[in-house]
């Protein structure tokens, strides 16, 4: 049985195809649109999964998607429109969406110049909390573990808790939209300036160096009593709403607060605005409460079913800051992210909710699951590009010797990741003992460059350290070595990828630039220019290669750019 999942109509659009059950490709819609956060069908993404598994729409049986079309609608629609919290236009949109799945053959058909009828497969809905908690749990680690997935809303939920064993999750509580710790912090992000969809890490950053001085006025916005998480709806927008845009391109969110927030908090910051010590203070305040509600949700699941593992999906699960402190906060022990908790991994879980007993169950080791360039495929394009380039017998040691020399090394080797993090195959290498890496892409200070590091010496150098293949975690560095990090640290903090051999091309890089450095680790970011889909294809390497300040690239075994002796 061969099964597409799918993330559509929805942010970071994304597809899955799963073959007799085991996963096969995986890629985000934007990599090939070119829309950060793309939202409609993932058409480009399908073409690659296909391919990539060597088959034709014919061959589909099944297709899945995160996205419960007739769940309760009408009567929770009315408790918001009550609440006066859920905007008729986001409604509006939900139910165009609806009508669009009517004619969804239709459109694919006419995309790939395919019969009608030759599409055979079947839809099939799954809940959306449900596939989030899935995608974490069936690929963790551990045999049994608490598991929560949290977000703004998916389905008019915004927090579901369950236990997971063997191939199921027994589902226990869930907090019903309009009350949700994600809703929270984007009310609150956008009113220290940051209205842009994905700003929450900006203002996760800025918590780091602020003092949370107005926690408990924040609870009167937020608060959780005897297990009931609430809202206090006075401090939300009662004419705009929560209201949504997301069917066709890059999300939008309405403005969430009203001049209550402001008469709580003081002013709001504008976006051009200098950042003061309130507006600090205002994001560690609200990083403070919110790790609060979420550690002691996990530590009453800990009390009552006493599991010590816990693996934690859905939107704010991009909160690095929050995941790095889940252990040492609560009596957790084991912490498990996937590579994508957000909206792109839906179409992991949706398919994986289908198989059920049949679903694969086994550690994901790595996230490349996306397309894959030849070395021979490679050199056409550079050739038809007029890009004078050499061959090179060892990629590795080539990459060390120009990363020694101070160079900014765009690395793009194998299959592309799954997920918005740079694991390794696509991403900008830098020696961390570069002087100014920011101006490889002018990235904004509340969003330094993560590391790649040895696993074995993560532990020497941050407090806590976790095994962290997926980039999941912000650490703190220990004092003694904070010199050593000068160039990527958030006031004290860094996000690390822990490397070892299951990652074997970065495993031998790094191990390579040890033995010539002393150091264990590198800067590594994305391969894109700021505030762009990571790089799909060489051309686009090519077409960004200036634009992201790049001194050299390595393509699988092929290198080019000004620092590469001829």
């Amino acid at each position: 049985m061969n099964i597409l999942g799918l993330n559509f109509f929805h942010p970071n659009a994304a597809a899955a195809l799963f073959a007799e059950g085991e996963l096969v490709a995986a890629a985000e819609e934007e990599r090939y649109n070119r829309v950060k956060f793309s939202a409609g069908i993932p058409l480009s993404a399908i073409a690659f999964c296909l391919e990539q598994a060597n088959l034709e729409f014919k061959d589909i049986d099944i297709i899945t998607y995160a996205r419960s079309t007739n769940t309760r609608v009408v009567g929770k629609d009315q408790v918001h429109f009550q609440d006066r919290i859920y905007k008729i236009t986001s409604l509006y949109d939900r139910y165009r969406i609806n009508l669009k799945l009517i004619n969804f053959k239709e459109t694919l058909a006419q995309h790939f110049q395919v019969p009608v009828e030759s599409l055979v497969f079947k839809l099939q809905e799954q809940d959306h909390h449900l596939s989030h908690m899935l995608s974490g749990f069936l690929y963790s680690p551990f045999d049994e573990a608490i598991v929560i997935s949290c977000d703004c809303f998916g389905d008019f939920v915004s927090l579901k808790t369950g236990i997971g064993r063997g191939h199921q999750i027994e589902p226990l509580k869930q907090i019903e939209f309009p009350h949700s710790v994600g809703l929270f912090y984007t009310m609150v992000t956008q009113f220290l300036g940051f209205s842009n969809y994905g700003d929450e890490s900006k203002v996760m950053g800025l918590s780091t160096f602020g003092y949370p001085e107005y926690t408990d006025r924040l609870r009167t916005i937020i608060s959780r009593e005897e297990g009931r998480l609430r809202l206090n709806l006075k401090y939300f927008a009662e004419e705009a709403g929560v209201g949504t845009t997301w069917s066709e391109a890059t999300p939008d969110i309405t403005q969430l607060y009203n001049e209550n927030l402001e008469h709580l908090l003081g002013s709001r910051r504008d976006s051009k605005e200098e950042i003061t010590t309130q507006h600090q203070n205002i994001a560690s305040s609200m990083q403070q409460l919110t790790e609060e509600i979420l550690f002691s949700i996990i530590d009453e699941l800990h009390t009552e079913h006493l599991i010590p593992n816990v693996v934690f999906t859905g939107g704010l699960a991009y909160n690095s800051l929050l995941n790095g402190r889940i252990s040492a906060e609560t009596a957790i022990e084991g912490v498990y992210i996937p590579p994508a908790p957000g909206n792109s991994g839906l179409c992991l879980g949706s398919a994986l909710a289908f198989l059920g007993e049949a679903a694969p169950r086994s550690e994901m080791t790595h996230a490349f699951w996306g397309s894959q360039y030849s070395s021979a495929k490679v050199a056409r394009v550079l050739k038809d590009q007029k890009v004078h380039f050499k061959k090179v017998p060892d990629p590795v040691s080539e990459a060390v010797d120009l990363l020694v020399a101070g160079n900014s090394l765009g690395w793009f080797q194998g299959r592309m990741e799954f997920g918005p993090r740079s694991l390794g195959n696509r991403c900008i290498l830098m020696n961390p003992q570069t002087l100014d890496p920011q101006k490889i892409k002018q990235r904004d200070y509340l969003k330094p460059f993560g590391i790649s590091i040895l696993e074995e010496s993560a532990g020497k150098y941050f407090h806590d350290a976790h095994h962290s293949p997926f980039m999941s975690f912000m650490g703190l560095i220990r004092g003694k070595y904070r010199r050593e990090f000068e160039t990527v640290l958030l006031n004290n903090y860094c996000r690390y990828q822990t490397v070892g051999p299951e990652n074997p091309l970065l495993h031998q890089l790094l191990l390579t630039f040890r033995e010539k450095t002393n150091l264990p680790f590198l800067i590594n970011t994305s391969l894109n220019p700021e505030g762009e889909p990571i790089v799909e294809s060489p051309q686009q390497l090519i077409d960004n290669f200036e634009k992201m300040r790049l001194d050299a690239a390595i393509v699988e075994d092929l290198v080019w750019g000004p620092a590469v002796k001829k």
